[in-house]
């Protein structure tokens, strides 16, 4: 059967496998590899990536930002542990209680109402305290609050104290200096609880590029959302663990115009010819997740193996300047994210000329563009 779609995406499953062992040489087998597939694995496919993670990769537990997310992955037969990295809002807790969820503590109310719904249904709930070293988002802040917490905790028997972790701000940046005061905090913190007289399996504050660049963090769990995927945003040495970038976003052109010097296109008119130009419509936009302001900052696609300029991305359609590229035609193909002839364009390319996170582009990615998954 013909797949419908106006753009399509590639995910090449071998290069995920490839990916998932540089990572696993890199941290040694001491350390639990714990792949997280928030925001649909980062435009990836939520589904068809924890499918492929547990049965060919070998991983035992997966991790996702919000219950919504676990909800769907329990619902198409994922079986293994799943950590909810995020916090969780009320409504949520019973789920999570009944499936078994590990979810972040850290704080007592939240602790109290997760033991008490645990013991109306005779579970106990897993916890991993999350320890705030900087980011300022969700954790335990201070040793006044992580002393209050675990005095709490102390006697509520439904709960166990599975894990600790936290999340590094900058770990990307080449001056190492806050991420090295964040691990200092996250040590003595451990240390307090373990004081405390609790014994966690699990301590974990490696992100993507943290992994790569602070050895010392690995501890016996890493938390990997798009290094598996083949991004490494650091910036003091690109790439050091040779990995592969398994996503490719393919469009088609189909409509040609050339306008004369002077001329107006596009919603109000926004844009102005400078000079005799050949236009290309493309038949992606916004409403499948590529974002605008690629468009409005200087981007480019791929067309005929150049660089082509984007002129406008609109919800549908985008106008592509391609006056300096000979031969294009209508139905010729645009590559949005990977490769054409010697070009190639990912998402740490949008990152520079936006300014925004390549993560951004990845997990804006919608429903629209038809996946294929290669094996």
């Amino acid at each position: 059967m013909i797949r419908m779609g106006n753009s399509f995406i590639e995910i090449d499953l071998r290069k995920v496998r490839r990916n998932m062992e540089k990572i696993r040489m890199h941290v040694g087998p001491e350390v639990t590899i714990l792949p997280v597939l928030k925001a649909n694995a980062c435009g990836h496919g939520l589904l068809e990536m924890a499918r492929f993670l547990v049965a060919e990769c070998e991983v035992d537990r997966l991790a996702v930002a919000q219950v919504r997310e676990a909800q769907q992955l329990r619902e198409c037969g994922i079986a293994q542990d799943i950590m909810v990295l995020g916090g969780l809002p009320d409504n949520n807790i019973p789920y999570a209680v009944q499936e078994d969820l590990i979810t972040p503590l850290f704080h007592s109310e939240y602790a109290r109402t997760l033991s008490r719904i645990a013991a109306e249904t005779g579970k106990t709930a897993r916890v991993h305290i999350k320890i705030d070293t900087g980011l300022g988002r969700i954790g335990v802040r201070g040793d006044a609050e992580l002393c209050e917490l675990l005095k709490t905790i102390h006697n509520l028997t439904c709960l166990q104290v599975e894990g600790v972790f936290t999340h590094f701000s900058e770990a990307e940046v080449n001056d190492p200096s806050f991420t090295e005061e964040q691990i200092a905090r996250f040590d003595a913190a451990v240390a307090k609880i373990r004081a405390f007289g609790f014994k966690p399996k699990f301590i974990h504050a490696s992100n993507t590029p943290s992994i790569v660049r602070f050895t010392k963090a690995h501890y016996n769990m890493a938390r990997t959302g798009l290094l598996w995927l083949g991004y490494d945003p650091c910036t003091d040495l690109t790439n050091r663990l040779d990995l592969e970038s398994v996503l490719e976003w393919r469009s088609f052109i189909t409509n040609i115009n050339t306008v004369g010097a002077g001329d107006r296109l596009g919603y109000w008119r926004s844009f102005t010819a400078k000079r005799d130009t050949k236009i290309a419509i493309g038949s992606f936009g916004y409403g499948d997740g590529y974002l605008e302001d690629v468009g409005k900052k200087g981007g480019h696609v791929l067309v005929r193996g150049q660089r082509a300029p984007l002129i406008s991305v609109c919800m549908d359609q985008t106008f592509i300047d391609v006056t300096d590229i000979d031969g294009v035609s209508v139905g010729d193909t645009i590559t949005l994210i990977g490769h054409d002839g010697a070009e190639k364009i990912d998402a740490l390319d949008l990152e520079k000329i936006t300014h925004n996170s390549y993560v951004f582009y990845l997990s804006n990615i919608s429903e629209r563009p038809v996946k294929t998954y290669i094996r």
